[in-house]
């Protein structure tokens, strides 16, 4: 989830909440925060999940990160949940103005949310998104002192 890095915490919370979150499935499926997303609901029940966080590793602390560096780190990210037993689907997180370039994301299923916040703190991310069957879509911001 990008933006410049000079941005103040209202700015990218608003830009995080006004973001489409695609998820590559199969029908694919896009997420918005704070709204429950009843094909989400049903893909986690078809993997016997009833959770799942949407995550990336680029732009670290939401600053433009050279292509490379970011491809780099998603792999990593996708090593980490692979090693840990953690199924993926590739998505991507795009932006409703069009100011930032869509960003390539993971939906992993069946994690838990203390696994989820591990991997956001441990890719410098700003916020991710925790899903639960049946709930809204919440953002989480993995360290609000930071952005203050």
């Amino acid at each position: 989830m990008g933006l410049d890095g000079g941005k103040k915490m209202d700015d990218l919370i608003f830009t995080y909440h006004d973001t489409d979150y695609h998820v590559f499935a199969e029908p694919p499926l896009i997420l918005h925060t704070n709204t429950a997303n009843l094909a989400l609901d049903e893909l986690l029940m078809a993997r016997g999940a009833t959770t799942a966080a949407f995550l990336t590793a680029w732009n670290p602390l939401s600053s433009d990160t050279p292509r490379a560096q970011n491809e780099a780190a998603q792999a990593a990210l996708q090593a980490d949940l692979t090693a840990s037993g953690i199924s993926w689907i590739n998505g991507e997180g795009r932006g409703r103005r069009g100011d930032w370039p869509p960003e390539p994301s993971l939906l992993a299923i069946g994690i838990e949310y203390d696994a989820a916040l591990a991997l956001a703190q441990r890719y410098s991310q700003n916020a991710w998104l925790w899903a639960q069957a049946g709930q809204p879509v919440q953002l989480v911001l993995t360290s609000p002192d930071k952005l203050a």
